[in-house]
């Protein structure tokens, strides 16, 4: 039961990634300053470095442009007694290692830049991304691509929140522990305008030849992404599809509209609302064997296999010091539209404290309520108590 403790503590876990309220905040809706992804998330520039830094300075290696680690550990305590025996103890979420090289660099002219990251944490260890970036020469208000990435990376879907255990990530085979192969177009026409448009194999895993996992049809899927900031309030919103291909049966799909908000200098607020149809299949989502437990609920499986899902996320981030914030999430997902009574809630209230630039400290309790008669009650990992400390150091 150990081994299935650190495999659960694997899957169910936080990693870091972006900061939509610091694009947010400066009035942008681009997150090339901070990433080397111009999507979002992963490997961090120096601008990303420093809010990541939380304006306490850099530490001695932070200011190298071209490698970058991250890690984190993890004590988990299970709150239900039933739970507690199996499910305790300490884990190691990642150990990442990453680095960017440019192949080309010029002040005047296009880029070509190699980017790489490998998670040395178990289980899951192996290659992250592992993609070519090239970037044109700037030329504003156009609408053709600024930036083509082609190889292995994460789609640009929602939010890219710190959680990979998400609902919503979950639901819709987001989660950042998933990568597709493929290219993207990504450009910002202007400061209030950004887009992405992905073609990729749609496997949901980076390295797959093009063949879906298990079956014999070919996949692809189109992944277009849009973000918009149209008032001079710090307010974002977008929407995006992930729209899948398959050639013997009915093709899944995942739509989202999101939004980032700055209440005040200390309040921010992040949402986002996720449909997705013929993804509840295990087949097609393998997320769904972790999170509902299959083999314990396997009247519910059958039940919502072909259903149309719905699934909520909101954080609300309070800033109470230059050290520590107070995060509050609510997150739902029912996994049929025609049954909303039967949804998973969950409810998070943590604080965060930075103890230097480059260690963090996340002390979060996460309650679950489920109405369904017997699912909380059969053990199922999304609807279980838990207590987190999260410990998280970086370079």
């Amino acid at each position: 039961m150990k081994w299935l403790f650190v495999i659960l503590i694997v899957i169910y876990s936080t990693t870091g990634l972006t900061r939509p309220q610091y694009a947010n905040r400066s009035g942008s809706v681009s997150c090339d300053s901070c990433h080397l992804n111009p999507a979002g998330g992963g490997i961090r520039t120096i601008i990303g470095k420093a809010y990541g830094s939380h304006g306490l300075g850099f530490g001695t290696y932070s200011a190298n442009q071209h490698f970058q680690g991250d890690m984190r550990t993890i004590a988990l305590f299970p709150t239900a007694n039933s739970f507690k025996s199996n499910n305790t103890g300490l884990g190691l979420m990642n150990a990442i290692l990453s680095a960017s090289a440019p192949i080309t660099n010029s002040n005047q002219a296009a880029e070509m830049r190699a980017v790489v990251a490998y998670d040395a944490a178990p289980f899951f260890s192996g290659i992250q991304e592992a993609y070519l970036r090239y970037q044109t020469v700037a030329k504003d208000g156009k609408w053709l691509p600024r930036y083509i990435t082609w190889g292995r990376f994460a789609i640009p879907f929602g939010l890219l929140t710190e959680e990979h255990r998400t609902y919503t990530k979950l639901q819709s085979r987001t989660d950042m522990r998933t990568f597709e192969m493929g290219v993207m177009l990504s450009s910002s026409p202007s400061h209030k305008i950004h887009y992405d448009l992905a073609l990729v194999n749609g496997q949901g895993t980076g390295g797959d030849t093009g063949l879906s996992g298990g079956t014999t049809d070919f996949s692809w899927a189109i992944v277009p992404n849009l973000r918009l900031k149209p008032f001079e309030f710090p307010l974002t919103i977008g929407i995006s599809g992930n729209f899948l291909h398959l050639d013997s049966s009915k093709s899944p799909y995942s739509v989202v509209l999101y939004s980032v908000a700055s209440i005040s200098e200390q309040l921010d607020w992040s949402f986002e609302l996720v449909r997705s149809r013929y993804l509840n299949d295990e087949n097609r989502n393998s997320n769904m064997t972790n999170f509902i437990n299959s083999t314990k609920t396997a009247a519910l499986y059958q039940a919502i296999r072909k259903s149309t899902s719905l699934g909520l996320y909101s954080l609300l981030n309070y800033k109470v010091g230059p050290k520590t914030d107070l995060v509050y999430k609510l997150e739902a997902l029912t996994l049929d539209e025609n049954y909303l009574s039967d949804a998973y809630l969950r409810h998070g209230v943590g604080i965060k404290r930075w103890i230097n630039s480059n260690l963090n400290l996340i002390i979060r309790y996460e309650h679950a309520m489920i109405n369904r008669a017997g699912i909380k009650e059969s053990g199922v990992y999304a609807g279980r108590d838990f207590l987190m400390l999260i410990l998280h150091a970086w370079l």
